[in-house]
């Protein structure tokens, strides 16, 4: 690495035809000192800040996010005009702090991929970092700017690496070949019915994409295979040896097996029902396979491609991979209708109900009909696997309340009936009609705000408990989304709201769940949603005055307060005196396998993964119901 004194005169840029090339200036003036060129970078960045700016950094010291504070950008770079393009202007700021994501080495450079303009006269700029002219696979930068060229933020990977001089021996036909082999095994088709595309050379660096399997940076060929509707597989070969270095669907989650139980009763495995897993031999209907003579069966496979393209297009998730349950024939989202629990556990068949278990969604007869119960159930697991909110009171509700948002936004927008019908309402194409309403929660009895009277949690032992009425209590969580996302400015409860779309809505309730913790409550998305889209501003449009809108729909419901049923409330215990620092007498985090010496867990109090603020585990007593003659104490 060469030593520099001045990021912006230690660094030439050009920006010529799209291309940004990053390189030595004529002249270098050598430090007295050894310095960290990045270090010194991040220096001058806060610097030229009229406010606060957040800079985080992966674990090689490379920067991954600059966020300046809404009103305060980094100041344009001196020789910068407003009047110049979007694409010059942020390729000066990258020009200026080069250091910050490698971009000051040797041979390294960007591509302008594209050029969005956001609200407010802003532009959100994409660029590609190349090594030596050739693009490195997924190393990329989004630049947004304001009119004036000052800088909002900078998200996006660079790699730091170059790949190791080699006698790059494997030709693009040799690569396409190898790509077809894969693709043919990866989605069990023949050969003959697959395409591969022109290869391209790329550098490859597989820290950028997730968990390097290998250190370093290589020279791979990237080869697209297309085929059936199903399948648009990439496939990264190494240049130097014909290795697979990487290669993966980029149809997100079209993978779809679904079985059909035809109305037979399940079986119990040791006293629980069997729930077998839908896997490919037997099943009704595989991905890319011919459409079955039983609408639930393609009700469910349909709807749930729907709720892939919505998770894939809007926020970039492979559904499959995501919560994909494995088994002998792969990684697969199991889906089996027409299913009834075993008569001990439910009188009616056809069951009337449809529900998540980790492994896939079993559907009673008519409900995969429903394209948001569809995406609903789907989404508990999506839940499951980020926030994994606890399924019981605050936390179920909220749990509940995420399934609801992506059910109505997937049926909003898949363009089926775009939910004409009822918009807004929860299940109306199912067998039993609608079940909840996000606009108006109250229409069923459903509290759309916590002091709401309708909010109320039945004693565990009464038959209507639902996990502390995890459904009904949902509404809260679901007029705030409604608030949120739908168009259009409405007042409620004292605060005017203008709703930010369904995209926006997406990608911050998608953020808020991978923010929030197994054991939420209302006051915790109090603070994450606003947060989530703080986050977000500078991407895909999302501005401050949107997280000010965010902000209002959360007071407006009120989720920083406590319900006004003694059942429901859940305060946080108290500081205890006021007049005094308070200080930790004794701390446990409850996070090892085992509790510790000194603890004695009986009665009805357990250690369990789940429902936990910080870390996984939690120490976890049940709520005694004291007025059927539970225990005072537990």
């Amino acid at each position: 690495m060469r030593r520099v004194t001045s990021i912006a005169s230690a660094t030439a840029l050009a920006l010529v035809g799209g291309l940004v090339a990053i390189g030595p200036s004529a002249a270098v003036a050598q430090p007295p000192e050894p310095v960290d060129p990045s270090a010194a970078a991040e220096r001058e960045l806060r610097s030229e800040s009229a406010g606060a700016v957040t800079i985080r950094r992966d674990g090689r010291g490379v920067v991954h996010l600059v966020g300046a504070r809404n009103g305060t950008p980094v100041e344009r770079p001196a020789g910068i005009q407003a009047r110049f393009s979007p694409e010059r202007k942020a390729a000066a700021h990258l020009r200026r702090y080069a250091p910050l994501w490698a971009l000051d080495r040797e041979g390294v450079g960007l591509q302008v991929v594209r050029s969005q303009r956001l609200a407010g006269d802003a532009s959100m700029v994409r660029f590609r970092q190349t090594v030596d002219g050739v693009p490195v696979y997924g190393g990329e930068l989004a630049v947004a700017v304001d009119a004036e060229g000052g800088l909002r933020s900078v998200s996006g990977e660079t790699t730091p690496l170059a790949p190791s001089p080699a006698n790059l021996t494997v030709t693009a036909e040799q690569a396409r070949r190898t790509a077809v082999a894969v693709a043919a095994r990866s989605h069990h088709v023949g050969t003959p019915a697959l395409r591969a595309g022109q290869a391209g050379a790329y550098v490859y660096d597989p820290a950028l994409l997730g968990p390097a399997a290998s250190a370093g940076a290589s020279h791979v060929w990237l080869v697209e295979v297309t085929g059936p509707a199903y399948i648009r597989h990439r496939v990264l070969v190494d240049r130097v040896d014909g290795s697979v270095a990487l290669h993966h669907n980029q149809v997100a989650a079209a993978d779809r097996v679904v079985c059909d139980r035809a109305n037979v009763r399940d079986t119990t495995t040791g006293g629980e029902p069997t729930l077998a897993s839908c896997a490919t031999p037997g099943a009704a209907r595989i991905e890319g396979g011919a459409a079955s003579g039983v609408a639930d069966v393609n009700a469910a496979y349909d709807h749930a491609g729907d709720t892939a393209d919505f998770f894939a297009g809007e926020l970039g998730v492979d559904l499959t991979a995501l919560i994909g349950a494995g088994g002998s024939d792969g990684t697969k989202l199991r889906s089996t209708v027409r299913y009834c629990l075993p008569s001990a556990f439910d009188p009616s068949c056809p069951m009337v109900n449809a529900f998540w278990n980790g492994d896939g969604v079993y559907y009673g007869a008519g409900f995969p009909s429903a394209d948001d119960i569809v995406a609903h159930e789907l989404a508990h697991g999506v839940t499951e696997k980020t926030s994994d909110l606890a399924y019981w009171y605050q936390s179920g509700a909220i749990n509940e309340s995420m399934s609801d948002v992506f059910g109505e936004l997937v049926d909003l927008t898949n363009g089926r009936d775009a939910g004409a019908a009822a918009p807004w309402a929860l299940g109306e194409d199912g067998p039993g009609g609608a079940v909840r309403n996000m606009a108006d929660p109250t229409l069923y009895g459903d509290p759309d705000r916590m002091t709401s009277g309708h909010y109320d949690a039945p004693v565990w032992t009464d038959g209507d408990f639902d996990s502390g009425g995890v459904h009904g209590n949902s509404g809260v969580g679901n007029k705030a989304a409604y608030l949120i996302a739908e168009p259009g400015t409405r007042t409620f409860n004292g605060q005017t709201v203008t709703g930010l779309g369904y995209a926006k809505a997406a990608e911050i309730y998608y953020r808020a769940l991978t923010m929030l913790t197994s054991g939420a409550d209302y006051r915790d998305l109090h603070g994450v949603l606003p947060q989530a889209c703080t986050n977000l501003i500078g991407t895909d449009g999302i501005v401050a005055a949107d997280c000010t809108e965010v902000g209002e729909a959360v007071t407006a419901t009120e989720m920083d307060k406590q319900p006004l049923s003694a059942n429901a409330k859940a305060p946080e215990a108290s500081a205890g005196c006021t007049d005094s620092a308070k200080r930790n007498l004794f701390l446990d985090t409850f996070e090892r396998s085992t509790l510790g010496s000194g603890w004695a867990v009986a009665g009805g109090w357990r250690h369990v993964t789940g429902y936990a603020k910080g870390g996984t585990k939690s120490l976890y007593g049940l709520e005694p119901d004291r007025q059927s003659g539970g225990p005072v104490n537990t």
